[in-house]
């Protein structure tokens, strides 16, 4: 499976794609390049979406550990009765 997986640098295919922000955003998205010495705008897009990305993964995760620990509770009072 090891060989499957990519490391995102190495990704040879490059799709470009519009992104309209309002001027709030836009602001955002300049301060936290200087503010992380990111060269490039564009770098600074696809690290703020990667970031968004891994929170949104980590969030599911939570959630799915939590619903994990709620069932063996519910399992482990059911084996006391």
């Amino acid at each position: 499976m090891g060989a499957l997986m990519k490391n995102a640098r190495e990704e040879k295919t490059v799709i470009t794609a519009r992104v309209e922000l309002s001027a709030t955003e836009y602001s955002a998205v300049e301060a936290w390049q200087q503010a992380n010495a990111v060269a490039s705008q564009s770098h600074a897009l696809r690290e703020l979406v990667r970031i968004g990305l891994l929170a949104e993964i980590r969030k599911i995760y939570e959630m799915a550990v939590k619903s994990r620990e709620q069932a063996d509770e519910k399992v482990s009072c059911s084996e006391t009765l």
